[in-house]
C-alpha cells in the first residue's frame, strides 16, 4: 500500500507533473519532429538519386551516340550494365526495334515503363529514356535504363533507424535534465512548503529564510515571510481585541478572570488578600439618553482615565459593560486599604467632567469583596461584590463591604422582583389617596394616589420596599401604566358620585424619559372619557435635572393636552434648577417634607419661606407636603403657603375609606376644633 502512495505522491508532486508534462510534450511534439527530419531525409536522397540517375543517363546517351560507330549496341548495353548501378539497358531503333545487352536474360526485369518518381510504379527499378543523337543531331534511337532504386531505400531506412535512437536518446536526457531541474526548483519551494507548513501550524514567530536564486521563489519567500509578520501583528492585535474593551482599552471580562486567578494564586503562596471592587455609575443612563451614545462613549473614556490615575500599576481596573467596572486589588494588607481606594475613585469622580458644552458630575455605587474571606473563586466573589454593590446604590452610601446577610437580601430581592411582575399582572396593587388641604379655606382640592403592594406572605408594603426594584428591572413602566389607569379610574367613579376631585400621579425619572408616555397618557384618558384637567402629574426635581431639554418637551405636551404638572420634592436638588422651572408649564410647587417636618429649624424653616416666596413671585402655588404637626401646620399658614398633605391631616386611605373621610371633613369645617376650620 505504501508504494502506490509514494508513486501517487510523485504524480501529484510538482516534479512528477514536470516529468509527465515532459513526456507529454515529448510524445506529441516528437512524432511530429521526426515524421518531420524524416520526410526532408527521404525527399533528399530521392531527390538526389533522380539527379544523379538524369545526369548519369545524358552522359550515357552521349557516350552511346559517339561509340556506336565502333562498338555494336549490344557490347556498349552490356558494358553499361557492368557498372552494377544500372540493372536495365536496351535501345530502341528508329525502326521500333528493340537492342538488348548481351545475356540480356539475366537481367530481365519485365515490361519497361518510365517513372518520374522514386518508386512510381512499385518496383525497385528507377525506369528512364533519352534520346541518342549524333553530333549531326540525328536521331540514331532510344536508350532505355532501369537504376536500381534499393541502395537508396536502404540508405533512407538507415537514416531513419538512426534519427530514432538520436530522438530516443533526446528523450531519455530531456527527461533526466527535467527531472534534475525539477528537483533544483522545488527543493526551494519544498522549503517554502515546510515553511507554510510552520506558519499554519501556529509557529510564525519564527522569521523565514528561503536561500535560493531563482526569482520568483525569492519573491514568493518574501511574500510569504511578509505575510507571516502580518499575521504575527494581526494575531498580536487579535489577541489584544479580545483580551480588552475596543471603546476605553481596559481589560474585558475574560483578562480579569485571568489576573483575578493569577492575583488568587499569588495571594495563597504568599498569605495574602486579594481585593475585587465591582462599580457601577450613577445616571449614566440620563446622560447616554440625554445626550446620545456619542457623549456616553466620551464620558466612559474619561473615566476610564481618572481611574487609571486612582490606582496603582500592579492594580487591574476592567470594564465588564455598560457603565459598569472592577478593579482588582492584587495584594491589600487590611481591609481598610481597599475602602481607601474605593474613596479615592469617588472622590475622582466627583469632580465635573467637561465633553462637548456639557459639564457632568457623574456618581458611582461600589461593592467590595475580598479573597479567600468572601470567595475562593472568580464567581463567587463577584457574585459577593455585585450584592455588596447594589447595597450602596440602593443605600446611596457610596460603597459597600460584603456580609453574608447581603446573600439572603439579594436572593429576597431577585424572589420579590418575580413577585412584582406577577402583582402587577394580576392586580395585586392598591392604591390609597391622601387628600390635599387647602389652608386658606381648609377644603380638599385633589388626592394624591400612593401605590401599595398587597403581599400574600409580608403584607402591605410600602413603595420604598419594591419601587427601587421596579426602576432597576425596567418594571417601573408597567408599574406606572397600572397606576395611572387605576387612578384615573377611580377619579372617574367619585366623579359619577359627584366627588369632584383631581387625582395627582407620581412619574418617576424613569418614566418620564419613556418615549410612549404622551401616548399612553393620552390613550388612558381618552379611553375613559375623562377631562385632561382631572389628572395631575407630580414630577420630581431631580427628574427634571436628568434632562431639562426632554423634561421640557414632555411635559409641555401634557400641559397643552390640558393635564396639571407639579414640582414634587422641591428642594432636595440643586438650585441651579431654577432655572429651569421657571420655563416649565407647571401650575404648583411641592416642597419636600424633609425640610417641613423638621422646621423647627431654623434653617429649614428659612428654605421653606424662600421656596413658598419664589413660587408666588413665579405666579405659581405652592404645597407643602409631610406634616405632622398642628405647630408646622400653622407655621404653613403663616408663611402663606396654598396647601398642605400629610398624616396630621389625613394619612393616606384606600378610596372607600377616602369617601367617609370626605364626609367627615366638610363636617368638620364648622368644627372650630378641628385642624381644618382653625385659619
Amino acid at each position: 500500500m505504501a508504494r502506490p502512495n509514494r508513486v501517487k505522491a510523485f504524480l501529484t508532486s510538482l516534479t512528477g507533473r514536470m516529468m509527465l508534462g515532459m513526456l507529454a510534450i515529448h510524445a506529441l511534439l516528437m512524432p511530429l519532429l521526426f515524421g518531420g527530419v524524416m520526410f526532408f531525409i527521404r525527399e533528399g536522397y530521392q531527390t538526389q538519386f533522380i539527379q544523379q540517375v538524369r545526369s548519369n543517363s545524358q552522359l550515357l546517351a552521349a557516350l552511346f551516340a559517339e561509340e556506336m560507330t565502333q562498338k555494336s549496341p549490344e557490347e556498349l548495353l552490356a558494358n553499361t550494365l557492368l557498372g552494377g548501378q544500372v540493372i536495365f539497358t536496351q535501345i530502341v531503333t528508329p525502326a521500333g526495334q528493340t537492342v538488348n545487352p548481351k545475356n540480356a536474360a539475366n537481367f530481365d526485369l519485365g515490361e519497361f515503363k518510365e517513372d518520374f518518381f522514386f518508386g512510381q510504379h512499385g518496383d525497385t527499378v528507377y525506369y528512364i529514356s533519352v534520346s541518342l543523337q549524333d553530333k549531326e543531331g540525328n536521331i540514331k534511337g532510344v536508350l532505355r535504363l532501369g537504376y536500381d532504386e534499393e541502395p537508396t531505400q536502404e540508405q533512407i531506412q538507415i537514416a531513419y533507424r538512426r534519427g530514432l535512437y538520436l530522438a530516443l536518446t533526446y528523450s531519455l536526457l530531456s527527461l533526466v535534465l527535467v527531472t534534475f531541474s525539477g528537483w533544483q526548483v522545488t527543493r526551494s519551494l519544498r522549503r517554502l512548503r515546510d515553511a507554510a507548513h510552520q506558519v499554519v501550524a501556529g509557529e510564525i514567530t519564527k522569521q523565514l529564510d528561503v536561500p535560493t536564486n531563482i526569482s520568483e521563489v525569492t519573491s514568493l519567500g518574501q511574500d510569504l515571510e511578509h505575510m507571516r509578520w502580518k499575521l504575527v501583528h494581526q494575531g498580536e492585535l487579535l489577541e489584544h481585541q479580545a483580551l480588552h474593551d475596543s471603546l476605553t482599552g481596559l481589560p474585558n471580562r475574560t483578562l480579569l478572570h485571568d489576573r483575578m486567578q493569577h492575583a488568587f494564586v499569588t495571594a495563597q503562596r504568599l498569605g495574602k488578600t486579594v481585593a475585587l471592587l465591582m462599580m457601577d455609575l450613577d445616571r449614566f443612563k440620563e446622560v447616554n439618553d440625554t445626550l446620545g451614545h456619542h457623549v456616553g462613549d466620551l464620558l466612559l473614556q474619561q473615566i476610564a482615565l481618572r481611574m487609571r490615575g486612582a490606582l496603582r500599576e500592579s492594580d487591574t481596573i476592567a470594564r465588564l459593560g455598560g457603565d459598569e467596572f472592577a478593579v482588582v486589588l492584587p495584594s491589600v494588607e487590611n481591609p481598610e486599604q481597599a475602602v481607601y481606594t474605593a474613596r479615592k475613585i469617588l472622590t475622582t469622580l466627583e469632580q465635573p467632567l467637561n465633553l462637548d458644552g456639557h459639564s457632568f458630575t457623574i456618581g458611582a455605587s461600589i461593592g467590595i469583596a475580598f479573597f479567600p474571606e468572601h470567595g475562593e473563586d472568580n464567581d463567587t466573589l463577584m457574585r459577593h461584590a455585585d450584592l455588596s454593590m447594589y447595597y450602596a446604590k440602593r443605600t446611596q452610601s457610596g460603597y459597600s463591604v460584603y456580609n453574608p446577610t447581603l446573600d439572603q437580601q439579594g436572593l429576597n430581592e431577585i424572589t420579590l422582583i418575580g413577585e412584582l411582575r406577577h402583582a402587577i399582572q394580576h392586580n395585586e396593587l392598591v392604591l390609597h389617596y391622601q387628600p390635599k388641604i387647602d389652608l386658606e379655606t381648609g377644603r380638599v382640592t385633589g388626592v394624591e394616589a400612593l401605590v401599595r403592594w398587597q403581599h400574600p406572605r409580608q403584607g402591605l408594603l410600602l413603595p420604598e420596599h419594591f419601587l427601587h426594584l421596579a426602576e432597576r428591572t425596567g418594571l417601573i413602566h408597567p408599574l406606572t401604566s397600572w397606576v395611572l389607569n387605576e387612578a384615573l379610574r377611580t377619579c372617574q367613579n367619585w366623579h359619577q358620585a359627584d366627588i369632584k376631585l383631581p387625582v395627582a400621579v407620581n412619574l418617576s425619572p424613569a418614566s418620564l424619559q419613556h418615549d410612549q408616555l404622551f401616548e399612553q397618557i393620552n390613550h388612558a384618558l381618552q379611553n375613559l372619557n375623562i377631562p385632561p384637567s382631572w389628572l395631575e402629574l407630580e414630577i420630581t426635581e431631580a427628574a427634571i435635572l436628568a434632562d431639562p431639554q426632554l423634561t421640557q418637551a414632555v411635559l409641555g405636551r401634557l400641559s397643552d393636552l390640558g393635564v396639571q404638572i407639579s414640582i414634587d420634592d422641591y428642594g432636595t436638588a440643586s438650585f441651579a434648577s431654577l432655572a429651569y422651572l421657571n420655563k416649565l408649564p407647571m401650575q404648583q410647587i411641592k416642597i419636600d417634607k424633609s425640610f417641613v417636618i423638621e422646621m423647627s429649624d431654623e434653617i429649614n424653616a428659612v428654605i421653606v419661606r424662600s421656596a413658598i416666596n419664589l413660587a408666588h413671585n413665579m405666579k405659581r402655588t405652592v404645597s407643602a407636603e409631610g406634616v405632622e404637626h398642628a405647630e408646622v401646620l400653622e407655621k404653613l399658614k403663616d408663611m402663606g403657603c396654598d396647601m398642605a398633605q400629610g398624616n396630621y391631616l389625613c394619612k393616606p386611605l384606600a378610596a372607600n375609606e377616602l369617601i367617609g373621610w370626605l364626609q367627615q371633613s366638610y363636617r368638620d369645617l364648622t368644627d372650630k376644633s378641628s385642624p381644618l376650620a382653625q385659619n
